[in-house]
């Protein structure tokens, strides 16, 4: 490269003698038009311009552009910027400088080229970053002749725009899946995306329960037949372990209350006769209740509730109990003779098939007592007199003795006792109690005596209230015998069962027989539904309030019958003959 002053002067012909006359006379005007305008600094004009020397090539081959700025250009006729072919040696007339290319780029989903783009002269190269997401790794990356090395792709020589591409993929992982002895697991293994879930398929042998474990975590952790186990979130290689055991067996306990039978599907209750059985540790038990002819399915206790199907899961031991009813008949008793409604006429039909029961003659002054003592839906007789009880438990209505019937001692000392009979633990059994002057004794174990709290129950319920008399009944069909008191047709029930009155609703008061004489309350399950309903017996007469409603509705929806008169003094009693 040689240098021309400008103080010179002079056009330097005999210095071109290499070139044409014709690029001499350009280079001339080139020289002329780049002196100062008059009055202005050359500070403004590039002093020094360049002349290629050495012949054969031109500009653009050698990859530079003419770029004339000069401010009289379109005053020689140069272009502002523009690429001069055949101009070997020739002096460029301000500025010379290599063309740029576009290196952009594109990347697909998972990651990231950095930076997007870059402006890159001729002939250079240039360099990418590829980054790709978590859970990806690079997959291909082409484009502007490179090659990746690590994550960094160096372009090839860049002679004109072009495009960096790069892909990538997701990774996975592999879960591998093993099972013990006594039961299977599949697939054996899954090839999963990063962040995904899978699933296997595990079957338990029969009579074996399944636990799972292993590294990938998921759910359910086990189980006792054929599951789909699905994992958690896969973000590495991982295992899943199904290890199996015995199951263990637990026992289901049915008791009836009342009179109808209990099956289990699967087979294994009949009760009846059968009336538990063992099954294995999560096998779903169904039992149906069927009520005897004239006998009701009122519902279930225990493991179940409700009168719906009782559906159990087998995972510890269980006990339900299945409650039936029928409605409650009527008697009288009179100095040691039962006269027993069985097939309830409101009449007297003789035995059979009405019943005629001889127990406590002999013991003056004696109070009739029933329930149910052994728990097997029939209700039984039994006296009592100044604290001493006489149960007759094998209902065949006579005195046996000890060891085949009850006598208990309860009540002794206390003034103005009244006995009391009623189921107060739900076993389905009937326990005894006794009412002194508002307070309540219930022998809630039934151990016949009176062992204090919390063995058995004191209350104190009816205090204040003129001419009470005690009475009892299962209030809110729970199968548990709540308390109340009858004073002159006032009726106030412990619906609650916390031995005070809270009023109403939740307690209850009744007004029913007001006006009649010689009243007598007496309760009962008239209409077989599980819930005690209140009556009252009135020389001879009985009201009876079938549809709860606490008043006297007349018949046919309450009841009214006659059973007792001509008798002389009795003692009206209830219960399921």
């Amino acid at each position: 490269m040689k240098k021309i002053n400008h103080a010179e002067k002079r056009c330097p012909m005999k210095r071109l003698n290499q070139f044409s006359i014709q690029l001499s006379i350009l280079f001339c005007l080139i020289w002329i038009s780049a002196q100062p305008a008059f009055g202005m600094s050359s500070a403004n004009y590039r002093q020094d311009i360049d002349v290629f020397s050495g012949g054969g090539g031109d500009a653009a081959s050698a990859g530079y552009a003419l770029t004339a700025t000069l401010g009289q250009s379109s005053a020689i006729g140069l272009s502002a910027s523009a690429n001069y072919a055949n101009a070997a040696g020739f002096l460029t007339g301000y500025v010379a400088a290599k063309p740029q290319y576009t290196v952009s780029t594109s990347a697909g989903p998972g990651g990231m080229i950095i930076p997007d783009s870059a402006l890159v002269s001729r002939g250079s190269t240039t360099t990418f970053t590829i980054t790709p997401d978590t859970g990806y790794i690079i997959g291909t990356v082409n484009g502007c002749g490179g090659n990746l090395a690590g994550s960094t792709y160096t372009t090839g020589p860049i002679t004109a725009d072009c495009t960096v591409i790069a892909t990538f993929t997701q990774n996975q992982y592999t879960v591998s899946a093993t099972a013990g002895l006594n039961g299977s697991i599949t697939p054996a293994s899954r090839l999963v995306t990063y962040g995904s879930t899978t699933t296997f398929l595990v079957t338990p042998d029969p009579g074996y329960k399944a636990t799972m474990g292993g590294t990938c975590g998921g759910s359910p952790t086990g189980g006792t037949a054929q599951f789909t186990y699905t994992t958690s979130q896969i973000y590495s290689d991982c295992s899943v372990i199904a290890s199996f055991a015995p199951l263990a067996q637990y026992n289901l306990t049915v008791t009836r209350r009342g009179n109808g039978s209990v099956t289990s599907n699967p087979a294994g209750i009949s009760c009846g006769t059968t009336c538990g059985a063992s099954f294995l540790d999560g096998t779903p038990v169904a039992l149906t209740a069927t009520p005897d002819p004239g006998w009701n399915f009122v519902g279930w206790t225990g493991a179940c509730n409700g009168t719906g199907p009782c559906n159990i899961t087998m995972d510890a031991n269980k006990t339900v109990q299945a409650r039936f009813a029928a409605p409650a008949k009527i008697g009288v008793y009179q100095n040691g003779y039962w006269y027993l409604d069985k097939n309830q006429t409101w009449d007297w039909n003789g035995a059979p098939p009405d019943v005629l029961g001889i127990f406590g003659v002999g013991l003056t002054g004696a109070i009739p007592v029933t329930g149910d003592w052994t728990g097997d839906g029939t209700t039984k007789i039994g006296v009592y007199i100044d604290g001493i009880w006489y149960l007759d438990m094998n209902n065949n209505w006579q005195w046996d003795g000890e060891g085949v019937d009850v006598q208990g001692v309860f009540g002794v000392g206390l003034p103005n006792a009244i006995p009391v009979v009623g189921d107060w633990n739900g076993d389905g059994k009937s326990e005894i109690g006794i009412y002194s002057n508002g307070y309540w004794y219930l022998d809630k174990n039934q151990s016949w005596a009176w062992e204090g709290e919390p063995t058995d129950t004191f209350g104190v319920f009816g205090i204040g209230l003129p001419n009470v008399i005690p009475v009892t009944g299962d209030w809110n069909s729970d199968g548990v015998t709540e308390i109340g008191v009858y004073s002159e047709g006032n009726w106030y029930l412990d619906k609650s069962q916390n031995w005070q009155w809270d009023g109403t609703p939740t307690d209850t008061y009744g007004l029913f027989g007001v006006g009649l004489p010689n009243v007598i309350p007496v309760t009962g399950d008239w209409n077989g539904d599980g819930t005690t309903k209140i009556g009252v017996y009135s020389d001879g007469y009985w009201y009876l309030d079938t549809n709860a409603s606490w008043q006297w509705d007349g018949t046919p929806t309450d009841t009214f019958g006659i059973f007792g008169i001509g008798l002389g003094p009795v003692t009206p009693v209830t219960g399921n003959w």
